[in-house]
C-alpha cells in the first residue's frame, strides 16, 4: 500500500464514549482496523446489520430498551446512550 492511500485510525473511533449499539459500535472499529491493516473495508452485509435489525418489528420493538441500558466501563465514563445523554 502506498502512503497516499494510506488510511488512519481516527483516535475518536476508539473511544468508549463513542460506542453505541447501533450507530457506532464494534463493526464501525473492526471497519477502521481493516481498512488501516489492508486498505479494504468490512462486508456491508456485516456493517449493515445493526439498521437492518431496527428495520425490523422486533428491531424497532427492541430499541427503546438497549438505549437505555448503560454500560460503566473501567475508568469512570458511562457510554451507551446516544448522543451522550445521561
Amino acid at each position: 500500500m502506498s502512503s497516499s492511500s494510506a488510511v488512519v485510525v481516527s483516535p475518536a473511533v476508539l473511544r468508549g464514549e463513542a460506542y453505541n449499539l447501533f450507530e457506532h459500535n464494534c463493526n464501525t472499529f473492526s471497519n477502521e482496523v481493516a481498512q488501516f491493516l489492508t486498505g479494504r473495508k468490512i462486508p456491508s452485509y456485516i456493517t449493515d446489520l445493526p439498521s437492518e435489525v431496527l428495520s425490523t418489528p422486533f428491531g424497532q420493538a427492541l430499541r427503546p430498551l438497549l438505549d437505555s441500558i448503560q454500560i460503566q466501563p473501567p475508568g469512570g465514563s458511562t457510554v451507551g446512550r446516544p448522543n451522550g445523554q445521561s
